[in-house]
């Protein structure tokens, strides 16, 4: 894909099977509501001619839409605009770790290696840490309600602090981390959130505004300074910014939510 100093923008359409050289003109370019870039999905309307220069046929595009994958990074690309336009990603806005962690919240699936890789961090860093786990759905039409349900009702149990977030997966996977109810309920919870969605290519909304550190790094035994912003590695047994000290074994009843001062309980 080239865009031209005229305005003019060329680039080629392909299959699996077939290309065709395309050319959208830069009359018809002020409607175009993306950058174009390699790889993308996209549907064009316009007409077939012939370039007589070449005597080649080409696609004379009038109208360029995302499709499928391509869709989705535009919706994620104007929701992120409009959420740094209302202030939301300000660091003002931060909320600091706590210097010693003794109850740690944790929203995410309750099967799978993220919340493994968490609890057993934690857990290895100070034994009688106390996690509560909210067993949220993190994939589907569900996961978004499902999740803010989970902030909610750690903030309501007064944790220290809450990490959300899951293993890695496709742009569509990791979805409900980019739905503005869910970075909503992020913001405005009163207790500082760790966000630990996908992996290190990975970035969702949820990440751009809270502390963020990935679930694989946790296995590498890395941390994210909360005040510093840099990574903190090699877990020492001196105090840091992200120390997690001792808790209670706790479950609450009624809730959904579990909890042990040494791991997961089932």
């Amino acid at each position: 894909c080239k865009y031209h100093t005229s305005g003019h923008i060329y680039f080629t359409l392909k299959d699996e099977k077939s290309a065709i050289s395309c050319v959208m003109f830069s009359s018809d370019r002020r409607g175009l509501p993306f950058r174009m870039a390699e790889g993308q999905q996209v549907i064009v309307s316009g007409s077939v001619d012939v370039y007589e220069r070449d005597g080649k046929y080409q696609l004379y595009a009038r109208q360029i839409e995302l499709d499928g994958i391509g869709a989705l990074y535009e919706r994620y690309e104007r929701l992120k605009a409009e959420l740094a336009e209302r202030g939301m990603f300000a660091e003002e806005y931060k909320r600091p770790i706590p210097r010693y962690i003794k109850v740690l919240g944790v929203v995410t699936a309750e099967t799978g290696a993220a919340v493994r890789d968490i609890i057993n961090v934690a857990t290895r860093r100070n034994p009688y840490v106390q996690v509560i786990l909210y067993p949220a759905i993190v994939q589907g039409e569900m996961a978004a309600p499902s999740i803010i349900n989970g902030i909610r009702a750690l903030e309501k149990l007064q944790v220290d602090t809450i990490i959300v977030g899951r293993g890695g997966g496709s742009i569509e996977d990791l979805w409900a981390f980019n739905e503005e109810a869910v970075a909503q309920a992020v913001f405005d919870c009163s207790v500082p959130i760790i966000s630990a969605v996908g992996h290190e290519t990975d970035v969702t909304i949820t990440d751009l505004w809270r502390i963020c550190v990935r679930p694989h790094r946790l296995r590498r035994r890395n941390w994210r300074s909360a005040t510093s912003g840099s990574w903190k590695s090699g877990w020492r047994s001196t105090p840091t910014p992200c120390s997690i000290c001792a808790g209670e074994r706790y479950r609450a009843a009624g809730t959904g939510l579990r909890s042990t001062g040494c791991g997961f309980a089932t």
